[in-house]
């Protein structure tokens, strides 16, 4: 019997427009109410995540960073999990070498490097004269928004790099450029102590190779008291395959990289046709919900 859910958020639990749908909304707060324990397990940073929650209700347990940090449902710190130093430099030496965006994320904010906006806008210039029927002003504002969601002061990521103080949690590379984000993640694995994965299409994750969402959700499973098998898994990408492979129960959603299918046991529905609810109305025993 499944006393554990754990759902990713971003192609997930959130649709295209990045919101949590009333119908996932209830079907997570039936199985609560039903005794069942549900976690978040997203690469995002705690605000990104705790934000939407908060809209929709809910009180869970919550990993995030891709494993790095772990937060229980009365929002205490239950552990965190940060990078070398040393990696964190090398990384940024790495990446500033290929010209790629890259960030940081800290307990206290997220960070991209000093030539961020310029990467972006050099890419975006170049898709926007390789397919002229793209609008401009559409393919500037992707790149203005993912500027402005991570440099939230002046400091950069080398500024952060340099603080003996600092917690890095975990480092990201983003590029609409597939060659220049395949370099970037053949950097990154040649370098030790680190774990690359992937969120989405056009990026690349590091974390510390204790950080991951399945050692995070054998953690929380161990404190709540429940075995693995009782554990019930949803998610879409390469990030989310650590806590599929552990789980007793692991669900691909319809719109999820077809590798992750593959290795999960069921394939539920898009994360526009709230595929969290039907998952959880099929096979945890629930009832019918969408």
């Amino acid at each position: 019997m499944i006393q554990l859910i754990a759902t990713d958020m971003d192609g997930t639990l959130l649709d295209r427009e990045g919101k949590i749908s009333e119908q996932n909304r209830k079907a997570l707060r039936l199985v609560q109410e039903r005794g069942i324990l549900v976690v978040i397990a997203t690469g995002r940073s705690y605000h990104g995540a705790m934000d939407l929650l908060r809209d929709s209700g809910l009180h869970v347990p919550l990993i995030y960073l891709n494993g790095a940090c772990i937060r229980s449902e009365k929002d205490e710190l239950m552990k965190g999990i940060t990078l070398e130093p040393d990696a964190v430099r090398r990384m940024h030496e790495a990446f500033q070498e290929i010209e790629i965006y890259h960030e940081l994320y800290t307990g206290d904010g997220i960070y991209c490097n000093r030539d961020g906006y310029n990467y972006l806008k050099i890419e975006i210039d170049r898709i926007i004269s390789t397919n002229p029927t793209i609008q401009p002003e559409l393919a500037r504002h992707v790149a203005n928004r993912k500027y402005r969601t991570s440099r939230i002061t002046e400091k950069h990521y080398e500024d952060i790099a340099e603080d003996p103080g600092a917690s890095v949690y975990k480092v990201l590379a983003f590029s609409t450029i597939d060659e220049k984000l395949k370099q970037a993640r053949q950097k990154a694995k040649s370098f030790s102590g680190i774990v690359v994965t992937s969120s989405a299409r056009h990026n690349i994750e590091l974390n510390h190779p204790d950080a991951q969402k399945g050692l995070a959700l054998e953690y929380l499973a161990q404190k709540y008291g429940i075995s693995m098998k009782q554990t019930m898994v949803i998610g879409d990408n390469f990030n989310d395959l650590s806590m599929m492979k552990k789980a007793g129960l692991s669900i691909a959603m319809g719109n999820a990289e077809e590798y992750v299918k593959k290795a999960c046991r069921y394939v539920t529905r898009s994360n526009d046709e709230h595929g969290v609810a039907y998952a959880i109305s099929r096979w945890a025993g629930i009832g019918e919900l969408v």
